[in-house]
Order: structure tokens, then C-alpha cells, then sequence
């Protein structure tokens, strides 16, 4: 089999949260060169999408059971059912949007009132709020601008800029009869046209046209543009035609693209002479929205100059697009031909920006060109706008203050056709704004986008065709997190798919958050990759493979998250659309594994072997890949393993060297070669590693104190050997019963001339034992006994009394285990770090020093117990620091095997004097320096 893949550039700017400043550079300079400057200011906190889903959910039935009264009468074609049904659904959309407006103003209300109320003291004036967003609108004293950055409330701070609108054999090459022969005309559905008004009285328009005029205020429109919502340009009167005019005897190819549109919403932004201006543009949608059923928004204006990557009012756009579902159509603007020409909003990720082709050499569309004034991309941050090409050239559409028509050329005209097939696309059963998009792209004349024409021409004939090969889903929002479809590419076709999902406004929005999705084609037995479009910049995904064969080709197409995005809701995911250009492309899962491991519960050091077990419980076949196991540090060991089938499973054997025994805590994984990606599967388990059973083995016993190779009753001893233990640890609490000291730890018991120790640490190398009381001296036998044997009799020499500091290592040196009054250890200053304090001693303090084999107190306590009532020694103790006698004022026994002695420093110059100790005639052979300073 030969296949080839269709090329595909790579286009697209970093995803995930990209943060911008709160004031551009326009906003700069004109506040440098003006006393007053209008401005939009984007609030932090903007709730309005978890709002607008919760009053959504209130009425999901309500949606439900008119979305399926609406379908089901399409499918009939009966006429009066599906108005009732468009009406019903028209209410509740409407309760919606004026429900979420409700409860923003309880929510954040405040927030905007307390940002008025500091602007209205700063001097600003025209000072308003929106409703469907947390932002104000404010014409400020330039001084004010440092204020309003610092704000806390204060997101983003935009300019209000002075637009521009961007300026019949049209309908017909669009493919729109395809629509129309189907009964479809945009029936029942509202189109809201943000324009220079609309002329409600021309006949092709006359019966559907209501609105408000959002210019009345505004004194840079003449007195008459200020009094009426009619269209003294006509700009929008062309516009609306376009989208849903009827035609007539004076103009027999006029009819618009959309002509049983129901209601047009008039938004009138612009004033007679083109002049646009953005914030009435905002302030006219969320009245569309609030007053009117509106999904589709045609705006055909925009800033004259090229657009910055991300300006507010794009920003601002993109998040209404996604919280409301609104199929927004823009202008791409006619600054062409130069590259990077495109001005806002027509950059804005979520609409649909439209260029110019003019058709009007013939209907052969491989004859039509983008027209030169046509604006260009790609935008300033290098993203793929336009999105896709429409007739603009020469178009005939009703002309305001007339019953006539007239010809207009600009991506003004284009934009609208557009706008009119979103409306064709709903009555026919395409109602949502990311299938919409995704449709529409798909469908184009040519694939792969261009700076011209976006994704190519629109073509409504093959969007007729293929309005049933379109899915919705969601993306969870972790990264990998993916999607699958199974599809059969015909014999010498090609087959596009185009993937689409929504930018949106983060919690706050200090940041607008794009999530970046990958698409790829995998051949279905074998997993290869045939194409991918693995670009990061855009919101759009298309991919084309052409099968070149002569027999039909089976194949996977992968819709993934490259990164984890974050959940716009708790509990939600990414929602996006897919289109397609082949039937039967329907959903699959997995291959989806599971399984585990089945090692015996302990095993011994040197080789083991164990096998592991996984299930496809998938709808694909796997393709292969390997197995392995890994102890979260390293990789232990990988194999390669075949395909598994669907409902199949495989066993794969592992076998590694163990090296060290204990628990070990392993990770069997998998990672297949095809359809995932990898690691796919992972699942833990733990295996216990032996060492063979060997009996203990001592090699040394020493004093716990002077590590001299003498031991006394009742005194710390240090066994050193191997195999003395099978843990490492201290005695506990719960190793004691009553006030009897432990005389085993996990198994590990220690007799010194026959009678036991008391246990206090325990680890493989070492032990540190309580001798017991014995009266025994000269040569006694040492001998240690665990679970898996008894250790050799380790002869040591016993004395009756062998007293010897306690001592230390600090800063590299070993020092008698004393401390002052003061809690402090008796060491160099600092020489714990910060981990403890240290000073050295001074001439005259009282230093408390530890000790052991000092012999009994006078309230003796037998070896083997708790020393509960501290006592003097029964014998008679001196010391000295440095040769010095130093006065003892205390000597006593302190705890179990544990003497101290409470010494005042003799008057010493500075230096790291040895400590001397006597008790009961014996001087200690182990002398560690004390430190002393002045």
C-alpha cells in the first residue's frame, strides 16, 4: 500500500496562560499626547461564565425538549412545529443571558461601583458599566492612567478606538442553493449586524429588523446619525442584505445568502461618515444579547491600522464568544496586500475572520482571487487569520434610504455571506458555534491555510453535504488526554479533518488561556503516522492525508492535548468540534489496558523472574510497543512485546538481578507505539527481597562511652559485627512493658556472660546494649542472637568500674557532651548551623556533662528498669578541664546507664581543654576536649 500525506505547515504562539500588560503602547502614546483619553477597563474577577452555565443548567430539560421539538420538525419539514420550537428555544436563551446579567450585577456589582465612584472622584467622565461583563467604560484625565495600573481591581486598561468599516451572483457561488433547495433559508434564527444602523423600511429587509442606536451620545456623529437607529451610511443596510435580504425585480441576484432570517438585531455603532467606535460596538452586543435571541453577531469594521497580537478588545470578544456560544463573523479589513494587515477585532481567536475574493470574472471558482485591498496575515504574534474567504467584490445588496440596490466592494461585503451561512447551518441542524467554525473551514475550496484566503474559499455545497460529519466531545484537562475516531479513506480520495476549539478568559483575567490540541492520522493496523498538525498558536487543527492506492485505507484519527490546560469549571473539560470529509468516521476507544504483575511475595537476592499480564479491553487493536518495570528512580528492565488484540491480552515475562535486599516498590508500565501516548498504562505492586539466612556475626565490643575495648556493669557497650540485625532502628514506646527496659528489638536479643542485655539500637552493622548487672570481671562472653541464628561468643574484657564522658563531633572535632544552663551545646559558635546552638564555655559557668559506667545512685534501679527517681552517686567523683581542678557540685545518676555531672569551669584562657573524670578511684581513659572562651 502506498499513501502519501498531504503537507501541512506548522503555524501556530505559546499556549496556556499568556499574561499581557495592563496598558499597551496606544494607550500609552495617546495619553502622552492627549489630556483625556477614553478607555475600557477590564475587571479582574469575571464570573460570568460559571453564571451563564448555572443558569443554563436551571433550564437544561426546557433546552433539551426544544432542541429535540426544533430537530425533529426540520426533519419532517413542517413549517409551523419547528417556529414553535425556534421560538421556544429563542425564550430560553434569552431568560438565560438576562439571569447571568442579574446575578454579575449581584457578584461583582459592587466591584464596578467602587472602581465608578474612584474614577467619577478622579474627574473622569461618561462613565458606565457593562452587564454581560465585568468592565467599565470611562473617558479619564491621562493622569489618572498610573492610578488605574495600580489598581488591584484593574486587569487590563484598553484605548477606545475610532474604527473604520471595512468596505448577484455572490449568493449563488457560495453553493448557498444547495441550502435553499433543501428548504433551508435561515428561517426562525436572529442575526444581530453591529453596523452604521440598518435601513428597517427597505423592502428587502422591511418586517425583521429591530435594534437601538448606540451613537445617540456620541458628538462626533452629525446631529441626525445621533437621533435615529437607521443607516445614514449604508453600510449596514448592504450588510443586512447580504445576510438575509429578499431579492426583487430590480435586482434579481440580490437575494441574500440567509433570506428567511426572522429577526435582524440593528446594533448601531457607526456613525455617517464610517466612523465605528469600539466601546459602542460592546456596549451594542451585550444589549443584542440581552434583548434579543442573537447566536450570530456579523461585525463587518474594524481598527484601520494593523492590530497588535492580543488588544483588549479582542480579548474582551473572544470571552463573550465562549461564554454566550455566539457564531461571531468579522471583517479580515482592506489593507492588503501587504503581509500582517489584519486589524481588531478581526485577530481575535474565536471568531471567524473573513477575507475578499472577488468572483466576478465568471462562477468557475478556480478563476476567483483574493482582491488586493484584502487584509493579510498572519497576525502580529504570527497566528493563521484570516480563516476563510467569501465573495466581496462588487456585491449587490439593498441600499439604505431607497427600495433599490446597490454595489459595494470590501471585506465588509464578504464577512456577511458568512454570517448568512451560520444561519443556514442552524435551521439545518448545525447549531453550534464550534461546529459551525469547523464545518465551514473544513468544506473550504483549498486546504492548508494561506495569508490571503485563511483555509481557502467557502464552499456551502460541500457544507450541505458533509453537516452530518461533524462531532462534539470534550478534552479532560490533563495533558495526553485524547480522543479517537475510526475512518475509511476511499480509494485515489483525500480526507481533511479540521479540529476547533474556543480561547477563554481565565478566572481572572490577568490571562486568556489557550489549550493546545494536536491532530494526527495513524494508519489502523499498524499505528504509523500518515499526517499530524501539531502547531501551538492557533485554536485550529486541520490535517489532510491523501490515500493514492487503489483500495480503501483504513485509519485512526487522534484528537490530543499537548498540554494540561486547566479545567475552565470544576469538573470540566475542553470542549471542541471536529469536521470531517468522509462518513462513517465514528468514535473509538482505547486500546484501553489494564492488567498487573504476579511476583511471589519474597524473593531471594540474585535473579528474578515473574511475569505480568495486560488486557485490551479497548475497540482498536494495539500495535506494539514494550513493557516495563520501574522503581520511580531508574528503569529496571524493558521488553518488547506484539499487538494485543481487542478483548485480547498478553503475558510478558521479566527477569532482573537484585542486588540489596528489603521492600521494593515497582511500577509495571506500558507504552504502545500507535494510537496513545505513551506511558498508557501503569500499575504498582511490591515485592520483598531476602538475603540468604545467615547467622549474626560479632567482630568487636566496646565501651558506648571511651569505644575502649573494656566494658563494666550496668554500662553503654557498642557490638559492631554483620547480620546483626534485619532493621535499622531505636527502641519506642511500645517496646516497653511496664518500667522494664527492652531486651529485644525486632527478633534481636544480646547476653553478656549469660544474661540479657537491654536492647536500645539495632541495625546490620551495629548494636548499642545496656550491660546488666553483674559483679562478673575479667574475660565474659558476648553473643547475639536474631531470627536466623546465634552469632559467634565474642570474648571481652570486663572491669568492675569503667566511668567515661559522653562526647560529640562539631565542625570536624570530638568534644565532651556537655551543655551550659542556657540549653546550649558546649561547641564552637555556629558550629551546628542552624540546626542547634553552640557557644563555648566561659570561665565560671556550670556545665552539665554526660557520662557512663559510673556505677549505682543512692536510689538504685536495677539495669533492666526504667530509672524513674534520679540519686547521687555512691561514689566519690573529681574532675578537671585542662589539668585544672574543677569543682563537681553535682554527681548523679541521670537515667538508664546515663551519669551527669555538674562542673564549674575553672579559670581558663581560651583553647579546647581535655576533660578529666574520676569516680570511685578509676579516671577515665577517654579524655574530649571542652572548648572555653572568654
Amino acid at each position: 500500500m502506498q499513501t502519501q500525506p498531504i503537507v501541512k505547515e506548522s503555524r501556530h504562539v505559546t499556549s496556556g496562560s499568556t499574561p499581557v500588560p495592563k496598558i499597551d503602547d496606544r494607550l500609552r502614546r495617546s495619553a502622552l499626547e492627549l489630556d483625556r483619553v477614553p478607555v475600557l477597563i477590564l475587571l479582574k474577577e469575571q464570573p460570568q461564565k460559571e453564571l451563564y452555565l448555572r443558569a443554563q443548567s436551571d433550564r437544561r430539560i426546557q433546552f433539551e425538549t426544544a432542541e429535540a421539538a426544533l430537530a425533529a420538525s426540520v426533519a419532517s419539514g413542517e413549517r409551523q412545529p419547528q417556529l414553535r420550537a425556534q421560538k421556544t428555544l429563542d425564550e430560553l436563551t434569552m431568560e438565560t443571558r438576562r439571569e447571568t446579567a442579574f446575578a454579575l450585577e449581584r457578584q461583582v456589582g459592587h466591584l464596578q461601583q467602587a472602581l465608578m465612584d474612584r474614577l467619577t472622584a478622579g474627574g473622569a467622565t461618561d462613565v458606565f458599566k457593562f452587564r454581560l461583563i465585568n468592565m467599565v467604560r470611562a473617558e479619564v484625565p491621562s493622569r489618572l492612567l498610573a492610578t488605574l495600573e495600580s489598581d488591584d481591581l484593574v486587569a487590563q486598561i484598553g484605548l477606545v478606538e475610532r474604527e473604520q468599516i471595512q468596505m448577484d451572483f455572490n449568493a449563488i457561488w457560495t453553493g448557498a442553493s444547495a441550502f435553499w433547495a433543501a428548504g433551508f433559508t435561515g428561517s426562525g434564527e436572529t442575526v444581530a449586524v453591529l453596523d452604521t444602523g440598518v435601513d428597517a423600511l427597505h423592502p428587502a429587509l422591511i418586517g425583521r429588523v429591530q435594534g437601538r442606536n448606540f451613537v445617540a451620545n456620541n458628538p462626533n456623529c452629525n446631529p441626525l446619525d445621533r437621533l435615529t437607529a437607521g443607516d445614514l451610511n449604508g453600510h449596514g443596510t448592504h450588510v443586512a442584505g447580504t445576510i438575509a435580504g429578499f431579492s426583487n425585480a430590480l435586482a434579481p441576484f440580490g437575494r441574500g445568502v440567509a433570506y428567511g432570517v426572522g429577526s435582524i438585531y440593528n446594533g448601531k455603532i457607526g456613525c455617517g461618515d464610517g466612523s465605528v467606535w469600539s466601546d459602542a460596538r460592546l456596549t451594542a452586543l451585550e444589549d443584542a444579547l440581552l434583548m434579543s435571541a442573537a447566536r450570530i453577531i456579523n461585525n463587518s469594521s474594524g481598527s484601520l491600522a494593523a492590530a497588535p497580537e492580543d488588544d483588549l478588545s479582542a480579548r474582551v470578544i473572544d470571552a463573550v464568544i465562549d461564554v454566550f456560544d455566539l457564531v461571531w463573523v468579522n471583517a479580515a479589513g482592506n489593507s492588503g496586500p501587504g503581509a500582517r494587515t489584519l486589524g481588531s477585532p478581526a485577530q481575535a481567536y474565536n471568531i471567524i475572520s473573513v477575507a475578499n475574493v472577488d468572483t466576478r470574472i465568471s462562477l468557475n471558482r478556480e478563476l476567483a482571487v483574493i482582491a488586493p485591498s484584502s487584509s493579510r496575515g498572519p497576525t502580529a504574534g504570527g497566528r493563521a487569520k484570516p480563516d476563510i474567504a467569501a465573495p466581496g467584490t462588487s456585491i449587490i445588496s439593498a441600499q439604505a434610504g431607497t427600495s433599490t440596490f446597490s454595489i459595494l466592494t470590501g471585506t465588509s461585503m464578504a464577512a456577511p455571506h458568512v454570517a448568512g451561512a451560520a444561519a443556514l447551518l442552524r435551521q439545518a441542524g448545525v447549531r453550534d458555534r464550534l461546529r459551525i467554525k469547523a464545518l465551514l473551514l473544513n468544506t473550504t475550496d483549498t486546504q492548508s491555510w494561506d495569508s490571503s484566503r485563511g483555509w481557502g474559499y467557502m464552499n456551502l455545497q460541500r457544507a450541505f453535504e458533509q453537516r452530518q460529519w461533524i462531532t462534539s466531545a470534550e478534552l479532560a484537562p490533563i495533558a495526553g488526554a485524547s480522543q479517537l475516531w475510526r475512518a475509511t479513506i476511499p480509494a485515489g480520495k483525500s480526507f481533511f479533518a479540521t479540529a476547533v476549539w474556543n480561547r477563554y478568559l481565565n478566572a481572572e483575567a490577568t490571562a486568556m488561556s489557550l489549550r493546545d490540541v494536536d491532530l494526527y492520522i495513524l494508519g489502523r493496523s499498524s499505528g504509523a503516522l500518515l499526517a499530524r498538525s501539531d502547531g501551538f498558536l492557533n485554536n485550529v487543527e486541520q490535517i489532510g492525508y491523501r490515500n493514492s492506492t487503489a483500495s480503501p485505507v483504513d485509519v485512526v484519527v487522534r484528537l490530543q492535548a499537548a498540554n494540561a490546560g486547566f479545567s475552565r469549571l470544576a469538573g470540566s473539560g475542553e470542549p471542541f468540534a471536529l469536521a470531517v470529509s468522509e462518513p462513517a468516521v465514528v468514535p473509538v476507544r482505547g486500546p484501553i489496558f489494564s492488567g498487573g504483575c504476579n511476583p511471589p511475595a519474597t524473593v531471594n537476592l540474585g535473579l528474578v523472574t515473574f511475569s505480568c499480564t495486560i488486557t485490551n479491553t479497548g475497540d482498536l487493536a494495539s500495535v506494539g510497543g514494550s513493557a516495563h518495570l520501574s522503581d520511580g528512580m531508574r528503569e529496571v528492565v524493558r521488553n518488547t512485546i506484539g499487538p494485543i488484540a481487542p478483548q485480547g491480552s498478553l503475558t510478558t515475562t521479566f527477569s532482573f538481578v537484585a542486588t540489596s535486599a528489603g521492600s521494593v516498590s515497582l511500577r509495571f508500565g506500558l507504552s504502545d507505539t500507535g494510537f496513545l501516548a505513551a506511558p498508557v498504562f501503569s500499575a504498582p505492586f511490591s515485592i520483598v527481597i531476602s538475603a540468604p539466612l545467615t547467622a549474626p556475626a560479632i567482630t568487636e565490643v566496646v565501651h558506648g562511652a571511651s569505644f575502649a575495648p573494656e566494658i563494666a556493669a550496668a554500662t553503654w557497650v557498642t557490638i559492631r559485627g554483620r547480620d546483626l540485625a534485619p532493621t535499622t532502628r531505636i527502641w519506642v514506646a511500645s517496646d516497653f512493658v511496664g518500667n522494664q527496659l527492652p531486651t529485644s528489638l525486632d527478633g534481636v536479643s544480646v547476653r553478656i556472660n549469660g544474661r540479657p542485655a537491654l536492647v536500645y539500637y539495632v541495625s546490620p552493622t551495629q548494636l548499642n546494649v545496656l550491660a546488666p548487672d553483674d559483679t562478673q570481671t575479667g574475660s565474659v562472653a558476648v553473643q547475639v542472637t536474631t531470627r536466623t541464628g546465634t552469632s559467634n561468643q565474642f570474648i571481652a574484657r570486663k572491669i568492675a568500674l569503667s566511668p567515661s564522658p559522653f562526647s560529640f563531633t562539631a565542625a570536624g572535632t570530638v568534644f565532651a557532651a556537655a551543655v551550659p544552663v542556657d540549653g546550649a551545646y558546649v561547641a564552637p559558635a555556629g558550629a551546628f548551623g542552624t540546626g542547634a546552638a553552640s557557644r563555648p564555655a566561659r570561665p565560671g559557668d556550670v556545665i552539665s556533662i554526660y557520662g557512663t559506667g559510673c556505677g549505682p545512685g543512692t536510689s538504685f534501679t536495677p539495669a533492666g528498669q526504667i530509672v524513674s527517681v534520679a540519686g547521687p552517686l555512691t561514689l566519690s567523683s573529681s574532675a578537671s578541664i585542662g589539668g585544672v581542678a574543677a569543682r563537681i557540685e553535682y554527681a548523679g545518676v541521670a537515667g538508664s546507664g546515663l551519669c551527669q555531672f555538674n562542673v564549674i569551669v575553672p579559670n581558663l584562657v581560651p583553647g579546647n581543654w581535655p576533660f578529666l573524670l574520676t569516680v570511685g578511684g578509676v579516671t577515665s581513659t577517654f579524655r574530649p576536649p571542652v572548648p572555653v572562651n572568654r
